[in-house]
């Protein structure tokens, strides 16, 4: 045993062999061949092992035993130096000699000791709701005395300790969450457990820094130097600072991710840092090599920096010694990620030093465009991993409006993340592929949150209208928010499990983008029929009491949804674009319209009265009206200036090509020559305008009130008017605003009656 380890602790090298034997899920012993009686006791089986003059056994380990092994190998696979050995180990935590106390996972380096109580279900992949008030008080109890009996016996005063309870299949009940959180325990699940696996997969010992960043964020580091010499200049109005520095002092204090709440949030690694990279450019690194570019990172606490001497006439730059802060997850890494982590394995750790380019306390806005223009000139980044970066950069903003994205992507996050919310597994999060179960992105989640009151609106400086369950802190409107949301979801669940179960590859719903945006918002729609017709306010209504009062009518769109009529079911898996999920929502409500007659939220009779044939009619015409105007209008304008050659001069080739193909598909079944005119989409004219604009159009086809606007805006109306085209040709609906619009422009088109039409409220709407 390493002689610098106390007894019963593993050093690197004995933990290699330990490794080996917990990674298994079984146990093994062997026998003598000639002595061996033939008889098996229970449990054991022969091995797929053959040996001459043995006989190899194993028994299937326990799944508490399994659970807590794997637990261990993934601290010993972080690169801890120091680890307990065997299922044995104890700590005194009393001056009593009996009050010691068994711990299931130990691991510690220089700077930090972790203590694992490991919990599983008897029954492996079977989820369980757990109790564990006992545990969880006893772990509370006895935390002062180990962390007294730790420092002693690992020699160092300044140990940081963390506790974490981890379990396998238990899904915690509140109380517990709660006690949990007052002893200052993490929890991790097996959603987390297998987020660090992955990550120690990946980065190898460095997931040792960023698992210490996120137990310990912004607590001081023992130990470390925290003096650089350092340039101080300005990038543009920002302030920054140049210095080099050693990558292990830099790894101690960095992090790549934020993870400023809690543990449970995952977002995604494999995005920002490649595996193989990662092992070429610590290959490159051991070789003596070395990079002259600069990391970026945003130091996010106060710095001091001490200018030396005198600096250069005219420079807006001097030297001097800047003291970094001396605090886990102190220093965010915009760009380098690579670079740093290459270090963590290797003996240059200590010897060689990194150029750094850092700014200090960006705000997350800065950080997020910082980071999206060094990483989308690489590669384009998803819209998930936005999501995700912006939970956590605008979570604690000045900006009252950027701090409840903040909450909405977190919400999203944890909805999909979170191993015990009915939605895990079925949420695209960070760079996850879909699959037959996951389908629902976070976006679809956020646009659901967002079409209801549930957060609220927000200028940058004050609430406009405060959401119905906004408290003013995003801590607890978070966790108001999630448990009511949970609830909800858990009860479509059990009122609709055949629905529930329905892969969208089998024309399902609910496991939809669209129909996941609607099932939040027409929530939405209940809380606030509720709310309002019972006169209820969150300052004098829990939320178990509201949400019980919503009940009823969660139990009846249950119902509906898990044996949706046919032909809706056809028409709403029909919808594309932006509007699917208002044709969802609004088949949602129906449900619950025709059991509840007083349920009629804002704009669902307009609704369904625009889908009425009289209505629809009149916009058909009011369509074919437009079309015959601008039909004439612009073969007439493109003639006077190209005379002959208006065809090839005056329509953008992609659209000549387009009309053309439909033109001969036309004249084939008619036998007739057709006009080519008569072969254009509306949305053609809008690429013919564009081309000619500033000679031919502009004068009469500017859009009202648009006249300091770019061409593109100037010209969005025909957009519009082509996808309201092709709502009345495949859908035969038209929405309400849209109707509004359409019989505008007419007037607009048809006798340039520019006064009925409105530019701010309908272009947009």
């Amino acid at each position: 045993m390493d002689s610098t380890n106390p007894a019963n602790l593993l050093g690197p090298k004995e933990q290699i062999s330990a490794h080996r034997a917990r990674s298994k899920k079984h146990i093994e012993r062997t026998v003598n061949r000639k002595e061996f009686s033939g008889q098996i006791e229970d449990g054991w089986s022969y091995s797929e092992k053959k040996y001459k003059t043995k006989i190899k056994l194993e028994k299937q380990k326990p799944n508490d035993e399994v659970f807590e092994d794997q637990v261990w190998c993934l601290f010993s696979s972080m690169g801890f130096t120091k680890m307990s050995a065997g299922r044995h180990f104890t700590l005194q935590y009393g001056k009593n000699e009996a009050e010691m106390q068994q711990i299931d996972v130990l691991a510690a380096d220089d700077d930090v000791a972790i203590v694992v109580e490991c919990k599983a279900t008897k029954e492996a992949g079977k989820k369980e709701k757990g109790t564990f008030k006992k545990t969880v008080e006893a772990m509370s109890s006895q935390r002062a005395g180990i962390i007294r009996e730790l420092k002693k016996l690992l020699k160092n005063p300044k140990l940081k300790v963390a506790f974490i309870f981890a379990t396998k299949d238990y899904r915690l009940i509140e109380n517990d969450k709660e006690r949990l959180k007052s002893a200052k325990i993490h929890h991790f699940g097996e959603n987390e457990i297998e987020y660090y696996r992955e990550l120690a997969d990946h980065l190898g010992s460095a997931a040792r820094y960023q698992l210490e960043a996120d137990l310990f964020p912004n607590q001081k580091i023992p130990n470390i130097h925290n003096e650089v010499y350092a340039i101080e200049s300005r990038v543009g109005k920002i302030k920054c600072y140049t210095f080099s520095i050693e990558p292990e002092r830099l790894l101690k204090l960095g992090y790549v991710l934020h993870r400023s709440r809690a543990v449970d949030t995952m977002p995604n690694y494999q995005r920002l840092i490649k595996k193989n990279r990662l092992k070429n450019i610590r290959e490159f690194v051991e070789k003596g090599g070395y990079f002259p570019n600069s990391l970026i990172v945003n130091i996010n606490d106060k710095v001091f920096f001490e200018s030396l001497g005198k600096n250069i006439e005219n420079s807006s730059s001097s030297i001097g010694v800047l003291k970094l802060p001396q605090k886990y997850k102190s220093i965010f890494i915009i760009d380098g990620q690579h670079r740093l982590y290459s270090y963590s394995d290797s003996s240059k750790a200590q010897s060689s030093t990194v150029p750094v380019v850092a700014f200090v306390k960006l705000d997350g806005d800065e950080q997020l465009k910082m980071f999206m223009d060094i990483n989308e000139n690489q590669k384009a980044i998803s819209a998930n991993l936005k999501t995700t970066l912006e939970a956590d950069l605008k979570w604690d903003s000045d900006d009252l409006k950027q701090r409840a994205t903040g909450l909405i992507n977190t919400v999203a996050i944890k909805l999909g993340e979170d191993s015990n919310s009915p939605l895990f597994g079925r949420v695209m999060v960070g760079e996850d592929k879909k699959s037959d179960l996951r389908r629902i992105s976070l976006t679809s989640i956020t646009r659901g949150i967002k079409g209801t009151k549930l957060v609220g609106r927000f200028s940058p400086s004050e609430v406009l209208e405060p959401g119905f369950f906004y408290t003013g802190s995003n801590e607890k409107t978070l966790e108001k928010i999630t448990t009511v949301l949970w609830r909800y979801f858990e009860d479509i669940s059990e009122a609709a499990p055949l629905e529930w179960d329905r892969f969208q590859t089998n024309e399902g719903l609910i496991n939809s983008p669209n129909g996941a945006t609607a099932l939040i918002t027409t929530f939405g729609d209940i809380l606030d029929f509720v709310i309002n017709t019972k006169n209820l306010s969150d300052s004098d209504s829990t939320t178990d009491e509201i949400y019980d009062l919503c009940s009823p009518y969660i139990a009846v769109l249950g119902k509906y949804l898990n044996n949706v009529p046919s032909e809706q079911r056809a028409e709403m898996r029909r919808q594309k674009g932006g509007q699917a999920p208002l044709v969802f929502r609004r088949f949602y409500q129906k449900s619950l319209n025709i059991v509840f007659s007083d349920f009629s939220p804002e704009g669902y009779t307009e609704f369904w009265e625009s889908r009425e044939n009289e209505i629809v009619d009149a916009a058909k015409r009011e369509i074919a009206s437009i079309e015959i105007s601008l039909k004439s209008a612009t073969k007439s304008a493109l003639e006077s200036k190209f005379n002959e050659n208006w065809e090839i001069a005056g329509i953008p080739i992609k659209v000549r090509k387009s009309a053309n193909e439909l033109k001969i598909e036309k004249e084939n079944l008619s036998g007739q020559v057709v006009d080519l005119m008569d072969c254009l989409n509306l949305i053609h004219y809008r690429d013919i305008f564009l081309q000619n604009w500033e000679d031919l159009f502009k004068s009469v086809y500017i859009f009202p009130k648009s006249e300091n606007k770019s061409k593109k805006l100037q010209t969005q109306w025909l957009d519009r008017l082509s996808r309201i085209r092709n709502d009345l040709t495949h859908q035969h609906m038209i929405l309400p605003e849209d109707a509004k619009f359409l019989s505008a422009v007419t007037d607009w088109v048809l006798e340039d009656n520019t006064e009925k039409l409105e530019l701010g409220g309908h272009l947009s709407g």
